[in-house]
């Protein structure tokens, strides 16, 4: 029947599942393979137990997920909390659908806030659901660690792109955020520096512990000069180590 299997090397479909590992792209990777069954509707991955009775910190969970195909499923990430028997919090975190366009595209992170679990032993249940035989989703590079309160990740520069012959005065700066310490920030001041003038800006919002936000600058930046132009970012949350 269907279950998760470690794989190594690329997806044997075209039409789902990733290419290789996140690691190297040639290591090892859990999957589900939908092709092999459809009962029962899901499977489940279940790690032993997890001791958090020594830490009163912040505490994350990470992994890399890769869910490429047109029936793909839910990945529902489960928390034991039980102790002479199973007590499941079902659903604690659920990534729906499809999110890779291809077998290439990049693996997604993904940060679970433990911070909750604090004390406890706990166990992680990851399930995935089966929609059609296109649905192999992968997951890779778990682990758990003790996060910064604050800590804020540019998880990628959107625009301007690089390589066209001209650009406008008015070219929106857009990037792509992630909280990824365990406290939720409602202001985070950014800025971008062109050629050597910063421009200030603060996104005003809440962001929880791991969640992403993709964000426009209110200032734009002036490229129509025709010069080779040197633009960086910088995420300043205060607090962030």
């Amino acid at each position: 029947g269907m279950g998760w299997s470690i794989r190594q090397g690329a997806h044997p479909a075209s039409n789902t599942g990733p290419s290789g590992d996140h690691t190297t792209g040639n290591g090892k990777y859990v999957y589900m393979e939908t092709s092999q069954s459809s009962n029962p509707p899901n499977t489940q991955l279940i790690t032993p137990c997890i001791d958090f009775g020594n830490l009163n910190g912040c505490i994350s969970l990470e992994f890399f997920y890769h869910k490429f195909g047109a029936s793909m499923g839910n990945l529902r990430i489960d928390v034991d909390t039980g102790s002479n028997s199973s007590a499941w919090w079902n659903g604690y975190v659920v990534i729906p659908g499809s999110t890779h366009s291809s077998q290439s595209a990049p693996w997604t992170k993904s940060i679970v806030d433990l911070t909750p679990f604090a004390g406890q032993l706990i166990r992680l249940r990851f399930t995935g659901t089966r929609v059609g035989a296109t649905g192999d989703m992968a997951i890779d590079d778990l682990r758990i660690f003790e996060p910064d309160p604050v800590e804020m990740e540019l998880v990628d520069f959107i625009a301007p792109v690089n390589g066209f012959c001209s650009y406008s005065s008015t070219q929106p700066v857009r990037i792509k955020v992630r909280n990824q310490g365990c406290q939720t920030i409602t202001s985070i001041p950014i800025r971008f520096n062109l050629n050597g003038t910063n421009y200030n800006d603060v996104i005003n919002t809440s962001l929880a512990s791991g969640d992403t936000l993709t964000y426009t600058f209110t200032p734009t930046a002036d490229l129509s000069a025709f010069i080779t132009h040197s633009i960086s970012v910088f995420v300043e949350a205060p607090g962030d180590a």
